[in-house]
């Protein structure tokens, strides 16, 4: 097996997924600060380095399938307390790390992407101020629910 090779991959995955981390930090700041140009070329960077991480998990997957496991976790547990050591500690402790940092960066992702869907909302609503379209307001049922229907209601209820 490429007990090696495998393990070249996860440390290149470390690597990227950390870069990918302070990338998502800097989209942050320039999705809070609005500047778009600076927002491309991060997003060009971001590109490029997700490219490399699923190059790597393709890799990584045909090296595991010519030993015979899955891409499932328990597995991958299972293979690497399979490997010669020093591999086998090293492989998992990268491992463990690397899902570690791949949390990081879902929620990082995560809060980016609200932030994305708040300014465009924002943005929405000025347009629509701007162009004289008013959508219909939230309005509030008698169950607290909202309720955009402009539809006629009654005042009070005999």
């Amino acid at each position: 097996m490429h007990d090696h090779t495998l393990l070249e991959l996860l440390q290149s995955d470390l690597t990227n997924t950390g870069k990918l981390e302070s990338l998502l930090k800097v989209e942050r700041e320039h999705l809070e600060n609005r500047d778009i140009d600076s927002l491309n070329a991060t997003l060009g960077e971001k590109s490029q380095i997700l490219a490399r991480i699923e190059k790597n998990e393709q890799q990584r997957r045909e090296l595991l399938n010519e030993a015979g496991y899955s891409k499932a976790k328990q597995k991958l547990a299972e293979f690497y307390a399979t490997l010669q050591s020093p591999f086998s500690e090293k492989c998992t402790e990268t491992f463990e790390e690397l899902k570690q940092v791949i949390e990081k960066c879902k929620l990082m992702n995560d809060v980016n992407g609200a932030i994305v869907r708040r300014s465009k909302s924002s943005s929405s609503q000025v347009l629509s101020i701007l162009r004289g379209q008013m959508g219909n307001p939230d309005l509030y049922t008698n169950l607290g629910d909202t309720d955009t229907h402009n539809q006629s209601r009654p005042i009070a209820k005999a």
